[in-house]
């Protein structure tokens, strides 16, 4: 069941909404089975029941067996033959492995190349080929800047205003940039645009711009002092092949952020980190932005948001936590396992579903996210009020959204649905959601659709997905924690 409603539909979607051509096995075994030798998860699932018509490959030596994994679902094994070479041949010829398996794992691979038509173009480029231009460079800057998150704006410090000085903290500022993860999804840029950087050109000239590494504490907050406005950089670098340790931020950037706070009471702290980390300083500072890892031009990204250029409207996919043991996953049992096993004993309660279920509090929920301006949510209809399991209607959410600030900003409307208890559901999941931009004043109208996977559950055993009949509930707001407009949904008997 958690395998069908948790961790199955974003490969469900991207098979069947994206079609991707492409499917990697991971290294892990799964109830004890290699991921690209588990019949149950590439054919049974993968290919049968979601109809995933591409191919799947093996992660970087992920392979571990010939027969087993041509047998079981496995088309590709990569970076190399070790098993897929003159051993997967010597199978077929053995009779272990038939031609027609052979041919469909051909098969598989060939028909996603000619559907993105590459036997009919010629490839001009080589790998060398720098296909760079000013629109990508340009759109590296709007992701970076549409992906970071307002956490805290004490007294609305946010955004600053010209002519202020400036301290600019931390080794991620200029010293040694986070702008990047680590592994696979590494590039090399044409330039990476620091902090300090950004944040001078975006002062201009006349402005005082210092920076401090924050190796000497002492010189470090000699700087901030003398400065209207200190802005601390603090990062946790992530990478492929690791897992962090915890949710600490290394080496000594908690008392650094301390020190800067206690020097400067206008202290504003920027994550350049992979995902939530701790805060005991959140208390002591103004200002908190979370800018993950923003690429190239990480520093004009953040130098527009600082200054209000741009409105901040992203949203966390993530919980923070306010310790490491008020987690999901906090048994030695689940992460980092015991005797090479970990067990997901959270089933159905995995991430903001599991604080909801254990009326833990967040340190900022799932799906949470400030604005420069502010918004209100008006006018909530759901329709139909009652609805069978059989009909091909969809539930409509309607709401009305305004700008009730003074500057232009975007807000993004979430849709929970509250199950019956009898449903064995976590209290609310995310269902849909829409992100709308409005100028000061302006009202716009939201309609979002919930089709019947809604108001589903998996029933595991008539492997298929089901409505129990019972009052389910329709939850709108701006967090998981935050849903003021609520409606009742009649649910009828399945057939």
């Amino acid at each position: 069941r958690t395998l069908q409603e948790i961790y199955l539909p974003p490969f469900e979607s991207a098979a069947k909404d994206a079609q991707v051509g492409t499917a990697m096995c991971a290294y892990v075994k799964t109830n004890g089975v290699y991921s690209c030798e588990s019949s149950h998860l590439l054919l049974d699932v993968l290919k049968k029941q979601v109809g995933f018509d591409g191919w799947v490959m093996s992660d970087w030596g992920a392979t571990h067996s010939t027969a087993d994994s041509a047998n079981h679902g496995l088309d590709q094994e990569m970076p190399d033959d070790k098993f897929f070479g003159s051993a997967l041949k010597q199978a077929v010829q053995k009779g272990e492995v038939s031609t027609e398996v052979l041919d469909e794992h051909v098969r598989r691979i060939l028909v996603p190349m000619f559907r993105q038509a590459l036997f009919d173009k010629e490839q001009t480029g080589d790998w060398m080929t720098n296909v760079r231009n000013a629109e990508h460079d340009a759109f590296s800057r709007k992701v970076a800047e549409d992906g970071t998150v307002l956490l805290k704006n004490e007294n609305n410090i946010l955004p600053l205003t010209g002519g202020a000085s400036i301290a600019v903290i931390g080794m991620a500022g200029s010293a040694k940039l986070m702008w990047e993860g680590g592994g696979s999804s590494g590039v090399e840029p044409p330039y990476v645009v620091s902090p300090l950087d950004g944040i001078r050109k975006r002062a201009g000239d006349g402005v005082s711009v210092a920076y401090a590494d924050g190796s000497d504490l002492t010189q470090a907050a000699s700087v901030a002092k003398q400065a209207k406005i200190a802005v601390i950089f603090a990062s946790a670098g992530e990478g492929e092949g690791d897992d962090r340790k915890n949710l600490v931020l290394p080496g000594n950037q908690d008392r650094l952020i301390a020190t800067i706070a206690a020097a400067n009471p206008n202290t504003i702290v920027v994550l350049d980190t992979g995902g939530a980390v701790l805060m005991p300083w959140l208390e002591h500072v103004r200002g908190v932005i979370e800018a993950w890892y923003p690429g190239q031009e990480d520093g004009n990204a953040i130098a527009a948001v600082l200054y209000g250029d741009i409105n901040p409207a992203a949203k966390l996919p993530v919980t923070f936590p306010r310790s490491e043991s008020a987690v999901p996953t906090a048994s030695p049992r689940q992460w980092p396992g015991l005797n090479g096993v970990s067990r997901y004993d959270e089933r159905l309660n995995v991430g903001y579903r599991w604080y909801d279920a254990t009326s833990t509090p967040p340190l900022f929920p799932f799906g949470y996210g400030l604005s420069y301006t502010t918004f209100r949510l008006s006018h909530f209809n759901v329709s139909p009020r009652q609805w069978s399991a059989q009909s091909e209607e969809k539930i409509q959410v309607a709401v009305d959204v305004t700008n009730t600030g003074k500057r232009d900003g975007a807000e993004v409307v979430q849709v929970y649905v509250n199950q019956p208890a009898k449903n064995g559901e976590p209290p609310r999941q995310l269902r849909a959601f829409s992100k709308v931009s409005l100028k000061p004043g302006e009202t716009k109208n939201l309609v979002l659709p919930l089709d019947q996977r809604s108001f589903s559950i998996y029933d595991t055993a008539a492997h298929r997905w089901v409505s129990p009949p019972g009052t389910y509930r329709v939850m709108v707001g701006t967090s998981s924690r935050d849903l003021p407009l609520q409606a009742a949904i009649a649910v009828g008997p399945s057939r």
